[in-house]
């Protein structure tokens, strides 16, 4: 019975050898043949793939190519379950918590993670502040006043809101009545990603640019400090994966600020809030409809629609863009399960050969311009996504498209003017996934890759990069983090699993100025009307 299953399971391909080879192996340590076990074994390495926490077998939903194979019934799934041996089993790999099945080792994350974030959100500690300059830094905006005094008297406070709503400007004006009252206040800013610490640190600056006096010595002293990457934060280490900063030596910070939270993944946050000290700040800052991390979890907007909105503060005034914005307007509708108005899409719709002409205009002077760090500033003028890697519309057709257009498609991998992003973190050289930078000779006439390395472009030997890709085009979820001037959308050219409303609105929300998109109208239709659901317990624990 059981090779039979397997026979049938492995000719559907729904699931990888990776997820049949784990279920083998469950099966094994279980010592015995359990129908609701395999399949149990096997929904969770798939789920995992695509960003569960657990499975939940009452609300599994099994594809139309299992139907002809005896998948087990769901009600009394769980109850099947836990008279497995392996079940039984003080460490057992498999974790069974109410209606929900984990590997234990995403259970204690999840479960952990939790109790850290309860503890740090109820604890009460009043700072001192200058209530006068409170009510003239926020005196335009209640919600933004309110958050900022939340700072002040409490451990954790979660500000959640779109591009251009004001995210940044709280931080830096919380940041300068603090410093303002303690000039070595220790604290830290801190992003996923090497380009959204960058982003951040400049957005800091820029509020201050706006807001205050250019001799201000409180802002002078707030902006020698940089955003670094959660990793650097933390302290990677070259030869382990746990960081230097956690449980037992925590972060010397009395403030700990990170930027695109949504980001993060449940492991990456639980240790976050491991290496924090337990007197310490934390103010998390993200858009919760964006989508969520690449790993496990939909961490943030489970964070934000499980705790009390005592402790959860969502912006909605957008200044960054007008009412007649076409980004705007996208993005908003987007987000609501809608269908841009036709004028809008007509307006931001583009043919083939528009995208020849973005691609010439956009590109060519990064490709023409010798200097690293002004071909740097060009090339983040412009992005094309895409939603997939492979087959029409994919990362791949549109990179060879750019290649080809502007003759610089070469046998060498390592040719001058190809943009990179790095697909896997290297400790060493402290690169770190989704790290983009630009391949251009140094002053010796040498070809060097330049990254973006704690807000200062620094060289690297091509040959020893990590493993990673040509950049003209990424997917969207490379692209969280990121800010540019004008972007290009190129969906597929069918429907697929992973066009989402999440997808199309990150995507959209990645412009400042001009948002392009070349896809069928019936495709956008379908990806609105998609919203992603993973299966994780925080949200529960956080309001329970």
């Amino acid at each position: 019975m059981s090779s039979d299953i397997r026979k049938k399971i492995k000719e559907t391909k729904v699931f990888s050898n990776i997820d049949i080879h784990f279920a083998d192996f469950i099966i094994e340590e279980n010592g015995e043949w359990c129908s609701e076990l395999y399949f149990t074994a096997l929904f969770l390495s798939k789920g995992l793939m695509s960003g569960h926490i657990a499975i939940e077998p009452e609300n599994l939903n099994i594809p139309e190519e299992l139907k002809e194979i005896d998948v087990p019934e769901r009600k009394g799934w769980i109850g099947k379950i836990k008279e497995c041996a392996i079940i039984k089993n003080e460490i057992s790999p498999v974790i069974i918590d109410k209606n929900r099945i984990y590997l234990q080792r995403y259970h204690y994350y999840e479960s952990s993670l939790a109790g850290l974030i309860i503890k740090k959100a109820v604890k009460k500690d009043p700072l001192q502040y200058d209530d006068k300059n409170m009510g003239k830094f926020f005196k335009d905006d209640t919600i933004k006043k309110e958050a900022a005094e939340h700072v002040m008297k409490n451990g954790l406070t979660v500000i959640t809101g779109g591009p251009g709503t004001g995210k940044t400007t709280v931080v830096a004006n919380i940041l300068h009545l603090l410093v303002s009252k303690d000039p070595d206040l220790r604290f830290a800013l801190a992003a996923p990603t090497g380009k959204a610490a960058a982003r951040m640190t400049e957005a800091i600056k820029n509020s201050f640019q706006r807001c205050f006096e250019d001799n201000d010595p409180v802002c002078a002293t707030i902006l020698k400090h940089k955003g670094s990457t959660l990793h650097r934060l933390l302290g990677y280490n070259r030869n382990s994966v746990e960081f230097k900063h956690n449980e037992k030596k925590r972060l010397p910070f009395a403030l700990v600020i990170v930027d695109e939270a949504s980001m993060i993944d449940i492991t990456m946050m639980k240790k976050l809030f491991s290496a924090t000290d337990d007197n310490a700040r934390i103010i998390l800052l993200g858009d919760r409809d964006q989508l969520a991390s690449v790993e496990a979890g939909s961490v943030f907007a489970d964070i934000c629609e499980g705790l009390t909105t005592d402790n959860v503060f969502k912006l909605e005034k957008n200044y960054r863009f007008d009412e007649n914005s076409n980004i705007w307007k996208s993005a908003q509708s987007v987000n609501k399960g809608e269908v841009p108005e036709e004028t809008v899409l007509k307006s931001i719709s583009i043919n083939e050969n528009e995208i020849n002409t973005l691609i010439d205009k956009y590109y060519k002077p990064f490709v023409e311009e010798p200097d690293p760090e002004k071909a740097m500033k060009l090339y983040n003028k412009f992005r094309i996504f895409c939603a997939t890697r492979e087959w029409k519309g994919s990362v791949k057709e549109m990179n060879d498209r750019v290649e080809d257009q502007l003759g610089l498609r070469q046998k060498n991998e390592f040719y001058e003017s190809r943009p990179i992003v790095i697909k896997e973190n290297d400790y060493n050289l402290g690169l770190f996934n989704g790290d983009t930078g630009i391949l251009k000779k140094n002053e010796k006439g040498e070809l060097r890759a330049w990254f973006e390395v704690e807000g200062v472009l620094k060289p690297f030997v091509p040959a020893l990069l990590p493993s990673h890709e040509t950049a003209f085009a990424t997917t969207i979820h490379k692209s969280q983090g990121s800010e540019f001037d004008n972007v290009l959308i190129v969906l597929p050219a069918q429907d697929n699993p992973i066009l989402t409303r999440e997808l199309l609105y990150t995507g959209i929300t990645r412009a400042r100025k001009e948002i392009y998109i070349h896809s069928d109208g019936e495709l956008i239709k379908a990806a609105v009307g998609k919203k992603v659901r993973r299966s994780s317990g925080l949200k529960e624990r956080l309001s329970s």
